[in-house]
């Protein structure tokens, strides 16, 4: 038996009674509160219970018709891929293959099965819109749109204006994900296709990038910020990685020059951001600090443009600055961000100082009052969520295996 539409409120009554409510799918439904909260209930009969295992499942399915557009094109889910026609048809090759895809699934669980053609996937759409005429700024664009409409930027001055962008961060952003993609290929053939691309953002960076003017980077809920010291860490590791894939396709002349000002740049860096046991979060601001977890890619992709001092300043200055159920973001707040403590922990040398920062940070996940889909933006002092839930950025929490070179080139082998 099965009801829809049942609310929380008789939810209790089922427990006590065992009998679901009338159903009323059918019915407008009521104004959401925490009290009417539409539910699906159903109920199964197990039989007589004995020592062997009994499992029975329910299937709920919905279909979207048309799941996003992409540049105003409207595209179908992907499971209409075979000219399927509708959820009753998706239900019952579900209940026919459920055996097979329960098997499938907890294989993936087990293994991580990474397959890195889905970063091209990812990277593809954003190079092909900031190469289009639509695009014309001078650095990497912040998005293609608010799920499900791919139809252009719509963050910030979006493609009008330059006004509340992103354009230190998001360039270094693609020129680091590029080539970390060369990095577990052997080689820079995606890379190739953009370079023109490349050339321009790696300009900007080399313009703008030691010390970013008053502008956004990807902790925008934190507000605009002047010389940010993390900020510019991504923008020299950036012009490094360019130097890198310049190096791969034969660009000498480009490889040799960005090389040299990344590690001039870095040397400035530890210079102008020095505050005595630890560095700042911005060059003008004495007596504070932030996570410079974008230090963490200079590790990974083994640039070794900072000096080894530099993250182990931080980590010593950091361990003891954190809080019960984890490391702050910055001065500014006690509140944190999850993926970014795991890519901080990352930079610690020794396994003994990693654990001391992932530690409060699993204890947030594990203990958090705050009962949601994971939440990556929260409260370091009671672990209760600050904003965010069950974004895709958790994956960000997997970093320390790209630490380990003979496990993430195990994932990049079956990718092939």
């Amino acid at each position: 038996m099965a009801t829809l539409g049942a609310t929380a409120a008789q939810r209790g009554l089922y427990a006590n009674s065992l009998n679901l409510p009338e159903s009323h799918d059918l019915e407008n439904p009521p104004p959401s509160t925490s009290r009417f909260i539409p539910l699906i209930g159903f109920t199964v009969d197990l039989e007589k219970v004995g020592a062997a295992n009994v499992s029975r499942y329910a299937m709920v399915a919905y279909d979207d018709v048309y799941s996003i557009e992409y540049f105003n094109r409207r595209l179908r889910p992907y499971w209409r891929r075979d000219n399927k026609t509708g959820a009753e048809e998706l239900l019952k090759i579900g209940a026919r293959d459920f055996a097979s895809l329960k098997e499938r699934c907890e294989k993936f669980d087990a293994e991580l099965t990474a397959d890195l053609q889905l970063m091209k996937a990812m990277l593809r759409p954003v190079m092909e819109y900031a190469k289009s005429p639509r695009w014309r700024f001078p650095f990497a664009p912040h998005d293609l749109g608010t799920y499900p409409l791919a139809n252009g930027q719509v963050y910030g001055g979006g493609e009008e204006t330059e006004d509340r962008q992103m354009p230190v961060e998001e360039s270094g952003n693609m020129i680091i994900l590029l080539a970390a993609l060369a990095e577990a290929e052997g080689n820079a053939d995606f890379s190739k296709q953009y370079w023109p691309l490349l050339q321009k953002w790696a300009a900007y960076l080399k313009d703008k990038g030691l010390d970013p003017d008053n502008q956004l980077c990807t902790d925008d809920f934190a507000g605009h910020l002047a010389h940010n010291t993390n900020l510019s860490i991504k923008a020299i590791v950036a012009l490094d990685a360019y130097a890198r894939l310049a190096d791969t396709l034969g660009q000498k002349n480009d490889a040799t020059s960005y090389h040299k000002l990344a590690k001039q740049m870095a040397t400035q860096w530890a210079k102008m951001a020095d505050d005595g046991d630890h560095y700042r979060l911005a060059f003008d601001k004495p007596d504070t600090w932030s996570q410079k977890y974008n230090l963490v890619w200079d590790k990974l992709l083994k640039l070794n443009l900072f000096a080894p001092e530099v993250a182990r300043k931080e980590i010593a200055y950091y361990k003891r600055m954190q809080n019960a159920f984890g490391l702050p973001l910055d001065n500014r707040s006690t509140y944190t961000k999850l993926d970014w403590i795991l890519w901080t922990a990352t930079l610690a040398d020794t396994a003994t100082d990693f654990t001391a920062l992932a530690d409060p940070a699993f204890k947030f996940a594990d203990e958090s009052p705050t009962r949601v889909p994971l939440s990556d933006w929260y409260w370091t002092q009671d672990g209760k969520q600050r904003g965010f839930q069950a974004r895709s950025v958790v994956g960000g929490l997997y970093i320390k295996m790209l630490e380990d070179q003979q496990r993430w080139q195990r994932w990049a082998g079956q990718a092939k």
